[in-house]
């Protein structure tokens, strides 16, 4: 594991930013992927499919990249090119998806008869780019809950990478509930509920161990089950007031 962090710390240090992440999914995936039915069960989530699988699972390892490889200091340079990269990597993958479409609805010996240099086998690759699309997709998903973090004003400036965690969570719980990520507060005894932050209390374990890995620094996660709730319900407070109007992240 250990190896896999060298590699992606020098990945990132070349501006291979793809690299390392495609690194950490290397290396965690198979971590996290048997638990996201479990993490669903506890947040009632009734939609866990493959984007809310992929949306959970790219939370966590975004968590942990900005844990492990972005230096802090160095945030507020980061932010400019994760955004510009994120948004050409999603406009890529779209434009990848028109020729998708496009090159199913004409059949071969119509291609070849236009392009007499390209042969079945090529062909047939450009006809079924799904794999790399979701790749590309997934990549830009990444890179904006990053980027979006790092955009972000208020909470503790310390917690960034679990920033990063609850904010990704967010986007997967409300596309598997169809519910906003809010957390209520009881002010009588001053505790925290909902769905959302029970989903971020069965995430957080993993994220924090996973983050250690290979005898990183711990994550800097709140450190009782109420700073928990006003931690979550600070962040996705925030959240709230600063999405625009209309729009879904």
């Amino acid at each position: 594991m250990t190896r896999h962090f060298s590699d992606a710390v020098e990945a990132e240090q070349n501006g291979s930013i793809e690299t390392a992440l495609a690194i950490f999914s290397e290396a965690f995936g198979k971590d996290i992927s048997p638990k996201i039915a479990d993490f669903a069960k506890a947040a009632r989530i009734s939609k866990c499919d493959s984007t809310f699988s992929i949306l959970a699972q790219n939370a966590i390892l975004a968590c942990i990249f900005q844990h492990r490889i972005i230096n802090i200091k160095r945030s507020s340079g980061y932010k400019a090119d994760l955004s510009r990269l994120s948004k050409k990597s999603r406009a890529a993958a779209v434009s990848m998806r028109a020729l998708e479409s496009e090159m199913r609805l004409v059949g071969n010996p119509v291609l070849r008869q236009v392009f007499m240099c390209v042969s079945d086998s090529d062909v047939q690759r450009i006809r079924t780019l799904s794999d790399d699309i979701s790749r590309l997709e997934t990549f830009a998903r990444q890179l904006e809950q990053i980027a979006h973090a790092l955009r972000e004003r208020g909470g503790p400036a310390e917690k960034t990478a679990f920033r990063v965690l609850v904010l990704g969570l967010a986007r997967a719980f409300e596309h598997g509930s169809g519910r906003r990520a809010t957390v209520t507060r009881n002010p009588i005894d001053d505790t925290y509920s909902g769905d959302f932050l029970e989903l971020v209390r069965a995430v957080a374990p993993l994220a924090a161990n996973l983050a250690a890995v290979g005898g990183g620094p711990p994550l800097d996660c709140p450190g009782s089950t109420s700073a928990l709730g006003a931690y979550v319900a600070s962040v996705t407070s925030t959240r709230s007031r600063e999405k625009p109007s209309g729009r879904t992240e």
